[in-house]
C-alpha cells in the first residue's frame, strides 16, 4: 500500500467502533445509494489524480461504512459450525483459511443467496463460472452446497493468485473477472493493484475493501500479509 492508502485504511478501521450511521448494503427498492464525500486532506502527499479523487475514494467510504455496520451486527447462528467448516476446506485446497471470509462479503453466508444476475451460493457462482469448476453439471446445481462451493471458490482463488502473484489482485479478479484486471495491468504497465484501481468498476472498488476490512473484523490480519497458496492435499475438480 501506498502512505495514503495506509492511512486511509487506518482512519477507517478506526471508526468501527463508532455508533455512526451507514449505508444499508442492500439499499431498499427504488432507493438510490449515496457515496457520501471523503472529507480528508493528506497535505503531505496530495492526490493529484481528479480520477482517483473523484471516483475511488467515495468508493472506499463506502466500504468502510459497511465494515463499521459489520462490526455492530452480530453473525448468524450458524456461522459457528459453518465458518470452521469452509476454513478447512480452503486449507485442504492449499489457500489461507482466512479467504473463507470472502463468503461473509459475497452472500452474507446465506447458502441459499441468489443475486439479481443469477449468481448463487455462499460464494456466488455464476453459471458460466459454475461450469468451470465443477458447481454446474447438466441438470445438477451444487452452487447451494456449502462444501463443493467453498472448494471451487477457494480453486478459482488460487488460480487467480497464480496469474496475477498479489492477494488484492485476485480478489479484484473474483469479482470483476481475470480478463478486466488483466487488461487494465497491460494497458497500465503495472503489476500493482493501486495502480489500476481508479479504473476498477465501481463495484470492485467497494468489493476489495469489504474483503479487506472483514479480514481486518474477523482474522485481525491484512489481504496483503497473506501467504501464497500451498500445493493442496485434494483437487479433484467437481468432488
Amino acid at each position: 500500500m501506498t502512505a495514503p492508502s495506509v492511512l486511509l485504511f487506518i482512519f477507517l478501521l478506526s471508526g468501527i467502533a463508532q455508533g455512526t450511521p451507514c449505508l444499508e448494503l442492500y439499499p431498499a427498492p427504488n432507493t438510490p445509494e449515496v457515496c457520501p464525500k471523503l472529507e480528508l486532506k493528506f497535505e503531505d502527499a496530495p492526490l493529484l489524480d481528479p480520477h482517483f479523487e473523484k471516483n475511488r475514494w467515495p468508493c472506499i467510504v463506502k466500504g468502510g461504512l459497511w465494515a463499521k455496520r459489520q462490526a455492530q451486527s452480530t453473525l448468524p447462528d450458524h456461522a459457528k459450525v459453518l465458518i470452521p467448516e469452509l476454513k478447512r476446506w480452503f486449507v485442504i485446497e492449499g489457500l489461507p483459511q482466512e479467504l473463507a471470509w470472502v463468503a461473509e462479503v459475497e452472500s452474507m453466508l446465506n447458502t441459499n443467496a441468489v443475486s439479481g444476475s443469477g449468481a448463487r451460493g455462499l460464494f456466488q457462482f455464476k453459471r458460466e463460472a459454475a461450469r468451470r469448476f465443477g458447481l454446474l453439471k447438466e441438470a445438477d446445481d451444487f452452487r447451494a452446497e456449502p462444501e463443493k462451493s467453498a472448494k471451487a471458490a477457494a480453486r478459482y482463488l488460487a488460480k487467480l493468485y497464480a496469474q496475477f502473484s498479489d492477494w488484492t489482485l485476485a480478489v479484484a479478479a473474483y469479482n470483476a473477472g481475470e480478463g478486466c484486471v488483466g487488461r487494465l495491468l497491460k494497458k497500465h504497465e503495472t503489476s500493482e493493484y493501486e495502480a489500476i484501481a481508479p479504473y476498477l468498476p465501481p463495484q470492485t472498488q467497494v468489493y476489495v475493501i469489504k474483503v479487506m476490512t472483514t479480514l481486518a473484523l474477523r482474522e485481525n490480519t491484512q489481504l496483503s500479509a497473506l501467504p501464497s497458496p500451498t500445493i493442496p492435499t485434494i483437487n479433484p475438480i467437481g468432488n
